[in-house]
Protein backbone atom coordinates (compact mmCIF):
# COMPACT_ATOMS: atom_id res chain seq x y z
CA UNK A 1 0.00 0.00 0.00
CA UNK A 2 1.41 3.28 -0.71
CA UNK A 3 1.94 5.40 1.86
CA UNK A 4 1.43 9.45 1.69
CA UNK A 5 2.20 10.49 5.12
CA UNK A 6 4.89 13.32 6.34
CA UNK A 7 7.23 10.47 7.63
CA UNK A 8 7.43 8.55 4.72
CA UNK A 9 7.90 11.30 2.56
CA UNK A 10 10.39 12.32 4.21
CA UNK A 11 12.20 8.96 4.08
CA UNK A 12 11.45 8.79 0.49
CA UNK A 13 13.11 12.15 0.16
CA UNK A 14 16.14 10.95 2.25
CA UNK A 15 16.74 8.29 0.26
CA UNK A 16 16.54 9.88 -3.16
CA UNK A 17 19.29 12.71 -1.98
CA UNK A 18 21.58 9.57 -0.82
CA UNK A 19 21.08 7.82 -4.30
CA UNK A 20 21.86 11.08 -6.28
CA UNK A 21 24.80 11.51 -3.76
CA UNK A 22 25.96 8.16 -4.45
CA UNK A 23 25.85 8.85 -8.14
CA UNK A 24 27.18 12.05 -8.42
CA UNK A 25 30.24 10.73 -6.29
CA UNK A 26 30.56 7.72 -9.01
CA UNK A 27 30.13 9.80 -12.15
CA UNK A 28 32.24 12.53 -11.32
CA UNK A 29 35.38 10.92 -12.39
CA UNK A 30 34.14 10.05 -15.66
CA UNK A 31 32.43 13.47 -15.88
CA UNK A 32 35.84 14.87 -15.56
CA UNK A 33 37.87 12.75 -17.90
CA UNK A 34 35.12 13.65 -20.58
CA UNK A 35 35.23 17.57 -20.45
CA UNK A 36 39.41 17.97 -19.38
CA UNK A 37 40.98 14.69 -21.08
CA UNK A 38 40.03 14.49 -24.16
CA UNK A 39 41.55 10.59 -25.78
CA UNK A 40 45.32 11.61 -27.51
CA UNK A 41 45.39 12.13 -31.19
CA UNK A 42 47.56 9.45 -33.54
CA UNK A 43 50.13 12.62 -34.23
CA UNK A 44 50.07 12.95 -29.89
CA UNK A 45 50.82 9.28 -29.66
CA UNK A 46 53.33 9.21 -32.08
CA UNK A 47 55.11 12.50 -30.64
CA UNK A 48 54.87 10.81 -26.94
CA UNK A 49 56.41 7.48 -28.41
CA UNK A 50 58.14 6.35 -31.62
CA UNK A 51 56.10 4.63 -33.91
CA UNK A 52 56.72 1.03 -34.74
CA UNK A 53 58.54 0.84 -38.35
CA UNK A 54 59.11 -2.49 -40.16
CA UNK A 55 61.95 -4.13 -42.42
CA UNK A 56 60.30 -4.66 -46.26
CA UNK A 57 62.48 -7.54 -47.12
CA UNK A 58 60.89 -9.67 -43.84
CA UNK A 59 57.61 -7.61 -43.20
CA UNK A 60 58.77 -7.75 -39.29
CA UNK A 61 59.40 -5.25 -36.86
CA UNK A 62 63.21 -3.47 -36.77
CA UNK A 63 65.00 -4.88 -34.21
CA UNK A 64 65.73 -2.41 -31.41
CA UNK A 65 69.38 -3.21 -31.94
CA UNK A 66 69.24 -1.74 -35.29
CA UNK A 67 67.28 1.85 -34.02
CA UNK A 68 69.30 4.46 -31.95
CA UNK A 69 67.44 7.41 -30.11
CA UNK A 70 69.38 10.58 -29.89
CA UNK A 71 68.67 12.98 -27.17
CA UNK A 72 67.64 16.16 -28.27
CA UNK A 73 69.78 18.08 -25.60
CA UNK A 74 73.01 16.21 -26.97
CA UNK A 75 72.50 18.69 -30.27
CA UNK A 76 73.86 21.98 -30.50
CA UNK A 77 71.07 24.42 -30.99
CA UNK A 78 72.91 27.08 -32.62
CA UNK A 79 74.90 25.01 -35.21
CA UNK A 80 74.69 26.58 -38.56
CA UNK A 81 76.88 23.82 -40.29
CA UNK A 82 75.72 22.85 -43.22
CA UNK A 83 77.20 19.69 -45.54
CA UNK A 84 77.23 21.12 -48.41
CA UNK A 85 80.30 23.04 -47.30
CA UNK A 86 82.56 19.74 -46.90
CA UNK A 87 82.72 16.12 -48.74
CA UNK A 88 84.34 14.00 -45.65
CA UNK A 89 85.78 11.27 -47.75
CA UNK A 90 88.62 10.26 -45.54
CA UNK A 91 89.18 9.73 -41.62
CA UNK A 92 91.34 12.74 -41.68
CA UNK A 93 88.39 14.91 -42.82
CA UNK A 94 85.97 13.33 -41.00
CA UNK A 95 88.00 13.97 -37.70
CA UNK A 96 87.90 17.61 -39.42
CA UNK A 97 84.72 17.94 -39.46
CA UNK A 98 83.47 16.30 -35.69
CA UNK A 99 83.31 19.10 -32.95
CA UNK A 100 81.63 19.46 -29.67
CA UNK A 101 78.83 19.71 -32.27
CA UNK A 102 78.22 17.05 -33.91
CA UNK A 103 76.41 13.80 -32.19
CA UNK A 104 78.60 10.66 -32.78
CA UNK A 105 77.16 7.30 -32.22
CA UNK A 106 78.77 4.32 -31.01
CA UNK A 107 80.41 1.91 -32.99
CA UNK A 108 77.69 -0.77 -34.07
CA UNK A 109 78.51 -4.24 -35.67
CA UNK A 110 76.47 -5.03 -39.22
CA UNK A 111 76.05 -7.84 -41.24
CA UNK A 112 73.68 -7.18 -44.62
CA UNK A 113 72.55 -9.85 -46.47
CA UNK A 114 72.20 -7.71 -49.11
CA UNK A 115 74.91 -6.09 -49.64
CA UNK A 116 73.15 -3.03 -49.14
CA UNK A 117 72.44 -0.63 -46.33
CA UNK A 118 69.41 0.86 -45.88
CA UNK A 119 69.63 4.44 -43.36
CA UNK A 120 65.92 5.54 -42.29
CA UNK A 121 65.62 9.03 -39.68
CA UNK A 122 62.44 9.94 -38.22
CA UNK A 123 61.62 12.64 -35.23
CA UNK A 124 58.96 14.38 -33.31
CA UNK A 125 58.03 17.32 -30.82
CA UNK A 126 56.75 20.13 -30.30
CA UNK A 127 57.24 23.44 -31.99
CA UNK A 128 56.60 27.07 -31.62
CA UNK A 129 57.75 28.77 -34.93
CA UNK A 130 57.47 28.81 -38.51
CA UNK A 131 61.43 27.90 -39.34
CA UNK A 132 62.40 24.76 -40.00
CA UNK A 133 64.63 22.22 -38.67
CA UNK A 134 67.61 20.66 -40.47
CA UNK A 135 69.27 17.41 -39.74
CA UNK A 136 72.80 16.25 -41.70
CA UNK A 137 73.22 12.65 -41.22
CA UNK A 138 76.55 10.80 -42.29
CA UNK A 139 77.13 7.68 -41.93
CA UNK A 140 80.79 6.37 -41.23
CA UNK A 141 81.80 2.97 -42.17
CA UNK A 142 84.46 0.79 -40.67
CA UNK A 143 86.33 -2.16 -42.11
CA UNK A 144 89.40 -1.33 -40.37
CA UNK A 145 92.03 0.09 -41.21
CA UNK A 146 89.84 1.77 -43.22
CA UNK A 147 86.91 3.88 -41.54
CA UNK A 148 85.35 6.07 -44.05
CA UNK A 149 81.99 7.56 -44.95
CA UNK A 150 79.85 4.82 -46.27
CA UNK A 151 79.19 5.17 -50.59
CA UNK A 152 75.93 5.40 -51.62
CA UNK A 153 77.81 3.44 -54.94
CA UNK A 154 80.52 1.38 -55.47
CA UNK A 155 81.87 4.59 -57.36
CA UNK A 156 80.40 7.11 -55.43
CA UNK A 157 83.15 9.48 -53.66
CA UNK A 158 81.42 11.96 -51.64
CA UNK A 159 77.96 13.62 -50.64
CA UNK A 160 77.12 10.56 -48.69
CA UNK A 161 74.96 12.46 -46.31
CA UNK A 162 71.64 13.10 -46.24
CA UNK A 163 69.31 15.56 -44.85
CA UNK A 164 66.10 15.52 -42.69
CA UNK A 165 64.03 18.60 -42.56
CA UNK A 166 60.20 19.78 -41.29
CA UNK A 167 60.47 21.47 -44.77
CA UNK A 168 59.03 17.72 -46.45
CA UNK A 169 57.46 14.71 -44.84
CA UNK A 170 56.21 15.78 -41.69
CA UNK A 171 52.85 15.78 -40.16
CA UNK A 172 51.85 18.53 -38.08
CA UNK A 173 48.61 19.14 -35.51
CA UNK A 174 47.90 22.65 -34.26
CA UNK A 175 47.91 23.33 -30.33
CA UNK A 176 47.12 26.73 -30.59
CA UNK A 177 46.62 28.61 -33.83
CA UNK A 178 49.59 30.45 -35.03
CA UNK A 179 51.64 30.01 -31.70
CA UNK A 180 52.24 25.78 -31.43
CA UNK A 181 52.08 23.06 -33.27
CA UNK A 182 53.26 19.10 -32.89
CA UNK A 183 55.40 18.05 -35.95
CA UNK A 184 56.46 14.42 -36.98
CA UNK A 185 59.08 14.02 -39.28
CA UNK A 186 59.23 10.68 -41.42
CA UNK A 187 59.97 8.25 -44.23
CA UNK A 188 63.70 10.53 -44.68
CA UNK A 189 65.73 7.40 -46.06
CA UNK A 190 68.76 6.26 -48.76
CA UNK A 191 70.50 3.31 -49.29
CA UNK A 192 73.91 2.58 -49.19
CA UNK A 193 76.55 -0.05 -50.81
CA UNK A 194 78.30 -2.37 -48.21
CA UNK A 195 81.47 -4.08 -49.57
CA UNK A 196 82.18 -6.11 -46.81
CA UNK A 197 78.70 -6.95 -45.71
CA UNK A 198 80.30 -7.40 -42.45
CA UNK A 199 81.23 -3.76 -40.92
CA UNK A 200 81.04 -1.64 -38.22
CA UNK A 201 78.41 1.01 -38.60
CA UNK A 202 78.77 5.00 -36.73
CA UNK A 203 76.83 7.55 -37.02
CA UNK A 204 77.76 11.67 -37.28
CA UNK A 205 74.98 13.47 -36.76
CA UNK A 206 74.72 17.52 -36.85
CA UNK A 207 71.81 19.88 -37.35
CA UNK A 208 70.40 23.87 -37.56
CA UNK A 209 68.19 24.20 -34.80
CA UNK A 210 66.25 27.36 -34.53
CA UNK A 211 64.88 28.73 -31.29
CA UNK A 212 61.21 27.62 -30.39
CA UNK A 213 61.21 23.50 -31.34
CA UNK A 214 61.08 20.87 -28.39
CA UNK A 215 62.09 17.52 -30.09
CA UNK A 216 60.73 14.28 -27.88
CA UNK A 217 63.00 11.97 -29.92
CA UNK A 218 65.22 11.44 -32.53
CA UNK A 219 65.49 8.32 -34.15
CA UNK A 220 68.03 6.97 -36.65
CA UNK A 221 67.62 3.12 -38.19
CA UNK A 222 69.28 0.87 -40.00
CA UNK A 223 68.67 -2.19 -41.94
CA UNK A 224 69.60 -4.72 -45.29
CA UNK A 225 66.09 -3.79 -47.15
CA UNK A 226 63.90 -0.64 -46.88
CA UNK A 227 62.25 0.30 -43.74
CA UNK A 228 58.56 1.32 -44.24
CA UNK A 229 55.84 2.79 -41.67
CA UNK A 230 53.31 0.08 -42.21
CA UNK A 231 53.90 -3.42 -42.35
CA UNK A 232 52.94 -4.99 -46.12
CA UNK A 233 50.12 -6.64 -46.62
CA UNK A 234 49.67 -10.78 -46.49
CA UNK A 235 48.55 -10.15 -49.72
CA UNK A 236 51.23 -8.17 -51.43
CA UNK A 237 53.53 -10.27 -50.45
CA UNK A 238 55.09 -13.71 -52.57
CA UNK A 239 56.40 -15.79 -49.89
CA UNK A 240 54.32 -18.36 -50.01
CA UNK A 241 53.46 -18.49 -53.75
CA UNK A 242 54.43 -21.79 -54.39
CA UNK A 243 52.53 -23.29 -51.47
CA UNK A 244 49.25 -22.08 -53.35
CA UNK A 245 50.42 -23.06 -56.75
CA UNK A 246 50.73 -26.99 -55.04
CA UNK A 247 47.03 -26.62 -53.75
CA UNK A 248 45.43 -26.21 -57.45
CA UNK A 249 46.48 -30.18 -56.97
CA UNK A 250 43.45 -30.35 -54.87
CA UNK A 251 41.26 -29.08 -57.54
CA UNK A 252 41.59 -32.26 -59.99
CA UNK A 253 40.90 -34.24 -56.94
CA UNK A 254 38.25 -32.86 -56.08
CA UNK A 255 36.55 -33.08 -59.52
CA UNK A 256 37.13 -36.36 -59.55
CA UNK A 257 35.40 -36.48 -56.48
CA UNK A 258 32.15 -34.64 -57.60
CA UNK A 259 32.52 -36.67 -60.84
CA UNK A 260 32.00 -40.22 -58.90
CA UNK A 261 29.52 -38.88 -56.77
CA UNK A 262 27.44 -37.15 -60.00
CA UNK A 263 28.62 -39.38 -62.69
CA UNK A 264 28.30 -36.68 -64.82
CA UNK A 265 28.40 -32.91 -65.68
CA UNK A 266 25.95 -30.92 -65.22
CA UNK A 267 25.50 -30.46 -68.95
CA UNK A 268 27.89 -30.02 -72.01
CA UNK A 269 27.54 -26.59 -72.16
CA UNK A 270 28.38 -26.54 -68.17
CA UNK A 271 31.36 -28.74 -68.51
CA UNK A 272 32.76 -26.97 -71.58
CA UNK A 273 32.76 -23.60 -69.77
CA UNK A 274 33.79 -24.21 -66.40
CA UNK A 275 36.71 -26.48 -67.58
CA UNK A 276 37.90 -23.73 -69.78
CA UNK A 277 37.53 -21.35 -66.69
CA UNK A 278 39.59 -24.24 -64.78
CA UNK A 279 42.35 -24.22 -67.37
CA UNK A 280 42.33 -20.71 -67.98
CA UNK A 281 42.90 -19.53 -64.24
CA UNK A 282 45.49 -22.53 -63.69
CA UNK A 283 48.02 -21.18 -65.81
CA UNK A 284 47.48 -17.28 -64.23
CA UNK A 285 47.79 -19.73 -60.77
CA UNK A 286 51.31 -20.66 -62.03
CA UNK A 287 52.92 -17.32 -63.69
CA UNK A 288 51.64 -14.78 -60.97
CA UNK A 289 54.11 -14.12 -58.44
CA UNK A 290 51.87 -12.25 -55.64
CA UNK A 291 49.48 -13.35 -53.58
CA UNK A 292 46.47 -11.54 -53.95
CA UNK A 293 46.67 -12.59 -57.55
CA UNK A 294 47.84 -16.34 -56.93
CA UNK A 295 44.63 -16.63 -54.36
CA UNK A 296 42.24 -15.10 -56.40
CA UNK A 297 42.84 -17.26 -59.58
CA UNK A 298 42.76 -20.06 -57.68
CA UNK A 299 39.37 -19.16 -56.39
CA UNK A 300 38.38 -18.73 -59.30
CA UNK A 301 39.58 -21.76 -60.81
CA UNK A 302 37.86 -23.87 -58.57
CA UNK A 303 34.47 -21.78 -59.14
CA UNK A 304 35.35 -22.93 -62.74
CA UNK A 305 34.91 -26.32 -61.35
CA UNK A 306 31.97 -26.15 -59.39
CA UNK A 307 30.14 -23.94 -62.27
CA UNK A 308 30.78 -27.04 -64.98
CA UNK A 309 28.85 -29.62 -62.38
CA UNK A 310 26.21 -27.30 -61.61
CA UNK A 311 27.19 -26.60 -58.09
CA UNK A 312 25.42 -23.18 -57.22
CA UNK A 313 28.50 -22.43 -54.93
CA UNK A 314 30.63 -21.55 -57.68
CA UNK A 315 28.79 -18.22 -57.67
CA UNK A 316 30.20 -17.19 -53.89
CA UNK A 317 33.60 -18.73 -54.77
CA UNK A 318 33.76 -16.53 -58.26
CA UNK A 319 32.48 -13.13 -56.71
CA UNK A 320 35.21 -13.95 -53.22
CA UNK A 321 38.30 -14.46 -56.05
CA UNK A 322 36.80 -11.43 -57.97
CA UNK A 323 36.95 -8.95 -54.60
CA UNK A 324 40.17 -10.03 -53.88
CA UNK A 325 41.77 -8.97 -56.68
CA UNK A 326 39.87 -5.73 -56.34
CA UNK A 327 40.58 -5.14 -53.43
CA UNK A 328 44.07 -5.05 -53.47
CA UNK A 329 44.65 -4.14 -57.50
CA UNK A 330 43.26 -0.78 -56.51
CA UNK A 331 46.06 -0.99 -53.39
CA UNK A 332 48.86 -2.14 -55.97
CA UNK A 333 47.90 0.13 -58.43
CA UNK A 334 46.86 3.02 -56.33
CA UNK A 335 43.52 3.74 -57.63
CA UNK A 336 41.51 3.07 -60.53
CA UNK A 337 43.74 3.11 -63.58
CA UNK A 338 44.70 1.58 -66.66
CA UNK A 339 46.43 -1.04 -64.43
CA UNK A 340 43.38 -1.81 -62.53
CA UNK A 341 41.38 -2.36 -65.04
CA UNK A 342 43.26 -4.06 -67.46
CA UNK A 343 44.33 -6.55 -64.47
CA UNK A 344 40.29 -6.76 -63.07
CA UNK A 345 38.52 -6.04 -66.73
CA UNK A 346 38.33 -9.98 -67.90
CA UNK A 347 37.84 -11.48 -64.66
CA UNK A 348 35.05 -8.49 -64.43
CA UNK A 349 33.51 -9.84 -68.24
CA UNK A 350 34.16 -13.36 -67.54
CA UNK A 351 31.99 -13.73 -64.45
CA UNK A 352 29.23 -11.32 -66.22
CA UNK A 353 28.96 -13.81 -69.32
CA UNK A 354 28.62 -16.74 -66.56
CA UNK A 355 25.57 -14.64 -64.84
CA UNK A 356 23.98 -13.71 -68.29
CA UNK A 357 24.88 -17.67 -69.26
CA UNK A 358 22.61 -18.99 -65.98
CA UNK A 359 20.27 -16.50 -66.03
CA UNK A 360 19.24 -17.65 -69.84
CA UNK A 361 19.55 -21.39 -68.75
CA UNK A 362 17.32 -20.43 -65.58
CA UNK A 363 14.80 -19.41 -68.15
CA UNK A 364 14.84 -22.08 -70.53
CA UNK A 365 14.52 -24.74 -67.86
CA UNK A 366 11.65 -22.73 -66.38
CA UNK A 367 10.03 -22.67 -69.75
Amino acid sequence: MLKTDAASNLETLRNLKVAAMVFFIVTLPFIFYLTSCSPKSDLEKIVATPPMIYEQRTNEAVPATQQILIPFSQLAKDDKFSFNQYHPSTEEEIEHFQSDKTWSSASIPFHSHTGRLYVYMDFAGQQSTRKDIDFYLLPICDTSPLVSPCKLSAAQEYENYFTASTHKNTDYQTLEQNKLWLYYGHDFSKQYYLSPPQQYLKFMLRANIPEGYDSRWIRISFSDSPIVLKQVSYFMQNQHVHIYQYLLLLIPILAGALLAYYKQFYDMTHAIIGLSLFALFSIHVMIWDIHYMVISCLLLALAGMLYSFGIWLYFWVYLAGVYIVSTYAYQYYAGFNKGFFMQIGLILLIGFALYMTEQNTSREHSI
